[in-house]
């Protein structure tokens, strides 16, 4: 009994290593049971520094991201949820705040959410424009909630 244990077990060594040296030898991709995550990229297409701040729609700040002058970010959602943003832009050394909008995503490991949310902010002359949304208040934009 005892040279049968030992048998199976040269065995099964000599087995896993040839399966490690032949499968070695191939560019044959891995498969993981990980969990896929959710994606989202922010561009901002504008002249101007943006700051945005994505805050779980039901509770506190998720990220941050600093967005300079035509840059882009991309950011992992761990979790299926709702989030919405607010944006600080920074036009001429002034900053405006904004409520940037709600948006959702879905991070599940058969189904997950891969979106791009792009910022154009254009100023006029007269100094008005913006396309980000509605104008918040410093303090709201400070607030993580």
């Amino acid at each position: 009994m005892k040279y049968i244990f030992l048998f199976i077990a040269a065995l099964l060594f000599a087995i896993s290593t040839y399966a490690q040296n032949y499968f070695g030898d191939y560019d044959i991709p891995t498969y993981t049971t990980q969990k896929s995550n959710a994606t989202m990229t922010f561009k901002n297409q504008s002249k101007y520094h943006m700051t945005v701040k994505i805050l779980k729609l039901k509770g506190g700040l998720y990220y941050t991201v600093d967005l300079p002058p035509r840059s882009s970010e991309t950011v992992d959602f761990y979790s299926s949820a709702t989030y919405k943003m607010k944006i600080r832009a920074m036009v001429n050394g002034r900053a405006s705040y904004h409520k940037g909008g709600n948006f959702s995503v879905t991070s599940t490991s058969e189904r997950w959410s891969q979106g791009e949310i792009t910022f154009k902010l254009v100023v006029t002359k007269t100094g008005g424009g913006s396309g980000l949304g509605p104008t918040i208040s410093k303090k709201e934009f400070d607030s993580n909630n």
